[in-house]
């Protein structure tokens, strides 16, 4: 039992003994882990490598960062146990082709950022390398006598080293490559068929190439790139060169669509200039092969149901894009990627578009007009314009928007035109202040508004028909001092605040037609000055105007409608106020009560152009019913009626002064029976004969009275 330990131990000695023993460079250390020896010689100023102080069992050899500039024949001689070497970050620039002569073990090469300019190397002397890095260097060109004998290659690594040229056959016999890293190669076109013959590349890295010629030749590679059971990673990175259009543009993306030639033109459609015309041609995608010179792009009228990301990538030019009667119902928020700096003008409308991206637009720096009326849109978001400050002319009719965030056209200091007509608001947008000062017509016709928003000061046309607006205050007017129209057509208006207008004193056409007016009274439109039509037509209670009601604008007004309202007098006095020559009126389809009142007002029809004279008619009395009231002869019919009055008048006179007469006759026959006998005697008798003394008349009618 004994002599057993005591061998072992023996043993023990002799391992020790020989371990100790193993070679190891001066400025280098040498450690034994895991079954390896490695020589570490890391940063340690060599100019060479110290082949004879290496010890022939080492299995990994560490040389990086230090200053070797070259390894000749013979560099790694009776080192045939080296499996890993480390050559990375040193000067090297020249490599002999027979500098790894007797490495029969070396499965991992590690020569990267060094000053190689080529791969002149023989590897048969490495038949069982693995990977090989090789990096930042200054290599320029691979081909197939490169890696002759490296039928075991799995990994390589030429990124970054200013690749100009690569053999379409360079890897073709190497059967066994996996990853293969060209990052940084100076190519325009690569050749998919130096990929495809690597029968077992799983991964192709093509990263910070930014040389590619993006045009209809690069196609097929794209293609290639795009089948996800090809082996290429990462076309983040990889970037155009050409043409100037899609320079610095990510091949990935773009489509194959984008890739096209210069004076390309698809086949469905037709080319002049740079203009593409496929208007109307049964389309269901955007087609290909449209020129990146295109300045304006027909495709209204087609079938087409969605824009994908990046289909116009190729065209920077583009200006005018008409997309509307398709039937787009889905949108990309990269969709107009590409076309954002130059697209001046964008129809979509009469689409089925439910939803935009809030960041469809975000390129959309140069757009000044939007159109998308007749789609389905429920709301406006807040974020969805704000990059398209340049908007003059915004669109929104015939949606069915109910929502719009409340700075949803923050921003949009040119802004002329906004039209929000036949949606589902019951709010409209706040647009007054100076942040708008091109601002010229506000169209939030048939929507849901009870009140009608402030209008903005550089507002010349605020169109508002068709909703339920009741009432019209001074302050949504207060800086209305542009306010040229407004159309307030079949709303519910039955309360004008006494001088609404006065700060609206430019109003020259007002347009309430079909509301709920009732009566017109002196400050009801007073300080319009200017004011030129005034249409209160179809207020179907409106039955009053007092006399001072148009006094404001009596001589600039002309045209005046109070048709099918409910007057059956009106004072002429209100309108003899209206001294425009060229005025003219509509006063039909009210019930005209045809009687001595209106006989002023008849005579001023008669002398005014009444544009609706022939269905002014009366409703009564009701032998006059039906009858144009300037038919009528109010004179004759006036007159009659006076006769009418007068005669029992007249007759009543009469009786009063015959009955009168009798009176005084009995009275005077008393008087005479009452004189002296003698006095009558002679009366008598000067009766008698027929005469009466004239004195005696005198003193009796003094007497009577």
């Amino acid at each position: 039992m004994s002599l057993r330990i005591v061998c072992c131990l023996f043993a023990c000695c002799l391992f020790i003994q020989s371990s100790s023993v193993k070679a190891c460079p001066g400025t280098c250390s040498c450690f034994g882990f895991g079954g390896e020896w490695i020589t570490d010689c890391t940063n340690r100023g060599l100019t060479s490598v110290p082949t004879s102080e290496i010890d022939t069992n080492t299995t990994e050899l560490l040389l990086q960062m230090n200053e070797i500039t070259d390894l000749p024949v013979g560099s790694f001689g009776g080192l045939p146990n080296i499996r890993y070497l480390y050559l990375q970050e040193n000067t090297i620039q020249t490599v002999a082709k027979e500098a790894f002569q007797g490495l029969t073990s070396l499965e991992y090469l590690r020569i990267h950022n060094n000053e190689l300019t080529s791969l002149d190397i023989d590897f048969s002397h490495t038949p069982n390398l693995k990977l090989l890095l090789a990096q930042n260097n200054w290599i320029s060109s691979l081909s197939k006598e490169n890696f002759l004998g490296l039928s075991n290659i799995e990994i390589m690594s030429f990124g970054a080293n200013g690749l100009t040229n690569i053999d379409t056959d360079a890897f073709c016999d190497l059967t066994s490559l996996k990853n293969l890293d060209l990052s940084g190669w100076s190519v325009a076109i690569p050749d998919v068929a130096t990929f495809e013959c690597i029968d077992n590349l799983e991964t192709l890295y093509m990263n910070n190439i930014n040389t590619l010629q993006c045009d209809d030749q690069l196609r097929e590679f794209k293609e290639w790139g795009d089948d996800r059971t090809n082996p290429l990673h990462h076309q983040l990175t990889m970037r155009c060169g050409s043409p100037e259009s899609l320079q610095g543009v990510f091949l990935s993306s773009l489509s194959v669509k984008n890739l096209v030639a210069s004076d390309a033109c698809p086949d469905q459609c037709a080319c002049f200039m740079n203009i593409v015309d496929c208007a109307n041609r049964g389309l269901t995608s955007i087609p290909g092969n449209i020129s990146g010179h295109t300045k304006e792009l027909f495709l209204q009228g087609n079938d087409i149901r969605a824009l994908p990301a990046n289909d116009m990538l190729h065209l920077p030019n583009l200006a005018f894009l008409y997309l509307h009667d398709n039937m787009l119902s889905t949108i990309n928020e990269l969709a107009f990627n590409g076309i954002g700096a130059s697209l001046r003008t964008l129809t979509l409308h009469d689409n089925q578009i439910r939803t935009l991206p809030t960041a469809v637009f975000r390129d959309a720096v140069a757009l000044q007009v939007l159109n998308l009326n007749d789609n389905l849109l429920t709301r406006i978001s807040s974020v969805l314009l704000t990059n398209a400050t340049n908007l003059v002319q915004i669109s929104f009719y015939n949606n069915q928007i109910d929502t719009i965030g409340d700075i949803a056209f923050n921003g949009l200091s040119k802004l002329r035109y906004l039209g929000l007509a036949n949606n589902l608001l019951t709010q409209a947008p706040e647009l007054s202040g100076a942040e708008y000062p091109d601002l010229y017509l506000v169209d939030v016709a048939d929507n849901r508004l009870e009140s009608l928003p402030k209008v903005p000061s550089t507002a010349n046309q605020v169109y508002a028909n068709g909703n339920a607006v009741k009432s019209l205050e001074s302050a949504t007017f207060a800086d209305a001092t542009q306010l040229y129209e407004l159309f307030l057509i079949d709303n519910q208006v039955s309360t004008i605040e006494n001088n609404a207008f006065a700060g609206a004193e430019n109003l020259g056409w007002i347009d309430l037609t079909g509301n709920s007016l009732s009566s017109v009274n002196d400050n009801m439109f007073t300080n319009l000055p200017n004011l030129q039509g005034l249409y209160l037509g179809s207020n179907l209670a409106l039955d009053q105007v007092t006399t001072n009601a148009f006094s404001s604008f009596s001589s600039s007004l002309r045209r005046l409608s109070l048709n099918n309202c409910s007057f059956s007098q009106l004072d002429p006095k209100a309108l003899s106020y209206l001294t425009n020559s060229d005025l003219v009126l509509w006063l039909a389809h009210n019930p005209w009560y045809c009687d001595c009142k209106l006989k002023q007002l008849a005579a001023y029809v008669v002398d005014t152009t009444v544009n609706d004279v022939e269905d002014t008619r009366c409703t009564g009395p009701k032998d006059l019913t039906g009858h144009r009231i300037d038919y009528v002869n109010f004179n004759a019919l006036c007159q009659d009626l006076g006769l009418i009055i007068a005669l029992p008048i007249v007759c009543a006179v009469l009786l009063f002064l015959g009955a009168t007469v009798v009176l005084f006759k009995i009275q005077g026959n008393e008087k005479i029976k009452d004189l002296p006998d003698e006095n009558q005697y002679e009366i008598e008798e000067q009766g008698k004969n027929g005469v009466v003394n004239e004195e005696f008349d005198k003193d009796l009618a003094k007497s009577e009275l």
